[in-house]
This record gives structure tokens, sequence and C-alpha cells, in this order.
């Protein structure tokens, strides 16, 4: 069923508490998701082709920060049922928030990065899991609702130490405070194994990546993400939007779902209805919010488009 982008940013906006990212998403949904015309309505419409992957149930992320996680977390679900039709997975987005707390700290405390927040892109989720691992969704409590209203006080009590190795500790021992211990062992095909192996195996030797819109800064290739949260190593390759709406097609011919962002907020794309030309008309979107499953229209999605993340490398 198509909803209204008005109704559904009504809806979102009603919900409490409303914070930034929550806001950013009802801004994305309500610029890109279809609004049938009269005409549409009443009327059949030329035979399409499309495509749609599988997707896990919805997850909300609540008042966090987190939406580059969830829709990097989503596209694995949906990859990972691609090439495994009969098996499950829903992954830990709790041990995220944990481990996003733990690097934004690090970071600050180890190389100076003074950018201590939840925010991130799709690369950082991809690289955070390669350095500490994947966890399935039932072996971690299940994230905070505001994980960033901790972040000051963390902040007080770890650089009240002036000592590197004592702040390191202080660290571990606040973040324990709020958050459950790392469980050793992760869930994965009804056993247990480490949680590096498990994200190799999720990961399956793929590589996640994003492509990024060119601008009047950037030219073809590889550069610096354009996402003011991108943690500092975080890198983008530079491409037109044309190309970029080839690479979300070939992704998804492919059976891979891509994330998409706009200067705001994360989603995946999971399938695609195309016209008698092969141009896509309609994108389908797993958001982050309630009413998970939405359709979006293709032009709206290139014009709102900053990055897409895929395995297809350059």
């Amino acid at each position: 069923m198509k909803l209204h982008a008005h109704l559904i940013l009504s809806l979102l906006l009603l919900s409490t508490p409303v914070l930034a990212d929550q806001t950013d998403a009802a801004r994305l949904r309500a610029a890109i998701a279809v609004k049938p015309t009269p005409f549409e309505l009443a009327f059949f419409q030329a035979p399409t082709t499309s495509i749609e992957l599988p997707v896990s149930r919805g997850f909300a992320q609540l008042g966090t920060q987190l939406c580059w996680t969830y829709a990097f977390f989503n596209a694995l679900e949906t990859r990972y049922m691609v090439n495994h039709p009969s098996d499950k997975l829903e992954l830990s987005r709790g041990v995220m928030q944990y481990l996003t707390m733990q690097d934004r700290f690090l970071r600050k405390i180890q190389h100076g990065e003074d950018y201590l927040s939840e925010r991130g892109d799709v690369v950082d989720a991809y690289n955070l899991i390669v350095k500490s691992g994947l966890y399935a969704y039932d072996d971690y409590k299940d994230i905070f609702s505001n994980g960033e209203q901790y972040y000051p006080r963390v902040k007080k009590a770890v650089f009240a130490q002036t000592v590197q190795a004592e702040q390191e500790k202080t660290l571990t021992a606040e973040i324990l405070k709020i958050y459950p211990v790392l469980p050793e062992r992760a869930t994965f095909l009804r056993g247990k194994i480490d949680p590096k192996e498990m994200a190799a195996s999720v990961l399956n030797s793929e590589q996640w990546m994003e492509y990024a819109a060119i601008d009047g800064d950037h030219a073809a290739g590889w550069a610096d993400h354009p996402d003011p949260d991108a943690r500092s190593e975080s890198q983008a390759y530079f491409i037109s939007k044309d190309l970029m709406m080839a690479k979300i097609t070939e992704s998804l011919k492919k059976g891979i779902p891509v994330t998409f962002a706009n200067t705001g907020h994360v989603v995946l794309i999971y399938g695609a209805k195309f016209d008698a030309k092969g141009d896509a008309t309609e994108f389908m979107i797993k958001d982050s919010y309630p009413g998970y499953f939405y359709t979006a229209s293709a032009a709206s999605v290139r014009n709102q488009m900053m990055a897409i993340g895929t395995t297809l490398v350059p």
C-alpha cells in the first residue's frame, strides 16, 4: 500500500521524542516517497518488470543516531538471505551502539579526533564489524533510545584523567555502567563462534564501499567521504548521479541490496520497478522507522542522492 508522503511525515513528526535523525528520516521520506496522482490511480499502468530482494523484519532505531548502522545491517541481512534462502539472520544493533561509543572515545583519547557522536556512514559500519565482529540480535540487549545522552557523562569521567592508560581504563568502566559486557561468542547457524568469524562468514569476502555524487568540489575517483559524520579515514568513490543510478540497478540485478544516503539519513534499497526501456521508475525502501517499507520515486531518489553503498567496487 502506498502512503502519501505528507501523511508519513506528519505521523513521524508527531512521534516522541523527535530527535535530529528522526526528523531527517521524515524529510527524506517526504521527498522521495511516491505520491500517486488521480491519473495513476484511475488508469492501468504500462507493464513493468521488477526486482524484489528478500528483507528481514523492520528494526526501529528509536531516538538514536544510528541510521547508518541500521541501513548497513539491513543490507547484510538481505544479502545473506539472497545467498542462503533457507536461513534466517538478524544482527544485533545494540552491540554497534556499544562499539560506536567505544570507537569514538578511543579516537579522541588516542588520536585527538574530537567528534563524540553516534553518527557515521556505511563505510564506518563495515570497518567496525571487520575490526570487532558481529553478533546475533538475541545475543545482546537492544539499543537504548538515546545513547548520546550518556556521552557528556562519559566524557567528563574519562578526561578527568590525564594519562592515556587511565583514560582508556575509565572509558571501559563508564561504558559498562551503561551497556552490558559483550559476549565472548556469537550465535550463528545454531552454534557459537567468535564474533569476527561470524562477520567474515556474513561478509563472505565481499567488501562494502560507497559511491558519492560528483559536485563542484570533487572530480571522479576516490576522495574523503562527503558525509560530515564520517570517520577521518572514510573514503568514497565519486561518480555522476547517472552512474550511481546505474550502479543501483546493476547491484539489484546481481542480488546485492544498496544503501542510499542523502545529507541527513540512510535507508536500504532492496528492489525496483523498471519501465519498458529498463530504466528504474520506483525503488523499494526499507527504513529504520515505522512504516519500515515504502516505495520511492526513482527520480526523487536521484535528486536526493549523496551516497550509495554496495559491494560493486570500481
